[in-house]
């Protein structure tokens, strides 16, 4: 059965910048549930002509444009305080490579709606291989396991990560919106968190299902990716360490693993997880250049053998050989 929120007001929110094809994929999908009319696209100075495509097919929806300095935190941050200005009961995070499946977001805005909750997350899979399921979100700070969220419909968690998932607005005004400043990027975590340490109940829907595409480049190693990456060295080195949008850039490994997490000796972990990333990215870049292509995608394949299906993962290392990130 499909829950219906048709009595619930309620905003889907998708950050952008320069974003692909799978953008307009996400539309149609959400054109086919009838969703349409409550989208909210926050563009972030895009300068790939994008909004003139949404103006001429999909002209319900809503489009709020950034300077190019909002990243994906600010760009939600900036999505809900509009939201909640059009009165919205329930904001719905949805990332551009994310498609709910038919009913998920009227599932997951049904379960937000009640109340004392907070969050609600879809269980996403990767869209190359829906049966490859990706961790929907933690519960003191480690992955909530396939076999609790096999056998539940619905997994109280601590924190979820941002792809598909409904707010409730009771929730957000009592918490306040997100840090963006300190979480640029994978807000997701610790904003949800806030919620969990107010009181709100954080769940995840396990039937309400999603799809994301090039779900593989969050699954190999820097080494492979950097193996297949076709740029040169300062590149990537920049990309992963002075780039808002990487984990190792210092400031917001900083706030993730020392102000987030509060692990005591993150500090010490921190400079250590710099340092191994410096070295994969080395090491990759060198296998790049001594290593040929058919060799390559054989060791890669050899390396990740069983653990989620190769097509899919060959397709993604593709589209970096391409500088696609």
């Amino acid at each position: 059965m499909v829950l219906k929120a048709s009595t619930t007001e309620f905003r889907i929110l998708i950050p952008v910048f320069n974003p692909p094809i799978g953008l307009f994929r996400t539309l149609f999908s959400l054109r086919d549930d009838q969703q349409l009319a409550r989208v909210i696209i926050i563009d972030d100075g895009s300068t790939n002509g994008f909004a003139t495509r949404i103006a001429s097919e999909f002209p319900e929806v809503s489009v709020i444009k950034g300077d190019g300095s909002l990243w994906w935190c600010g760009a939600m941050r900036l999505g809900m305080e509009y939201a909640l200005k059009q009165n919205a009961d329930v904001v719905v995070w949805l990332n551009h490579d994310c498609i709910p499946a038919l009913g998920t977001i009227d599932r997951l805005v049904c379960v937000a709606s009640k109340d004392g909750h907070g969050a609600v997350s879809a269980w996403c899979r990767s869209a190359e291989a829906p049966d490859f399921p990706v961790n929907p979100g933690f519960r003191n700070f480690k992955e909530i396991s396939v076999d609790e969220l096999n056998n539940s419909e619905t997994v109280t968690v601590d924190g979820l990560n941002g792809n598909c998932v409904a707010i409730s607005s009771a929730a957000i005004r009592a918490v306040g919106l997100p840090d963006a400043d300190k979480h640029p990027h994978y807000g997701d975590g610790p904003y949800t968190y806030r919620l969990h340490k107010a009181g709100f109940r954080n769940t995840v829907c396990t039937s309400a299902l999603a799809f994301l595409e090039r779900e593989y480049d969050r699954c190999v190693s820097i080494t492979w990716r950097c193996a297949f990456w076709n740029v040169p060295l300062t590149t990537k080195l920049s990309y992963y360490f002075l780039s808002k949008k990487s984990k190792f850039h210092w400031s917001i490994k900083y706030h993730d693993v020392v102000a987030f997490r509060g692990f005591p000796l993150a500090p010490i972990a921190y400079l250590g997880a710099m340092a191994r990333a410096f070295g994969e990215i080395v090491v990759g870049h060198k296998r790049r250049k001594t290593m040929s292509r058919d060799r390559r995608l054989e060791l890669v394949c050899r390396e990740y053998e069983g653990k989620f299906p190769q097509d899919g993962m060959i397709r993604s290392l593709t589209h970096l050989e391409n500088d696609e990130v």
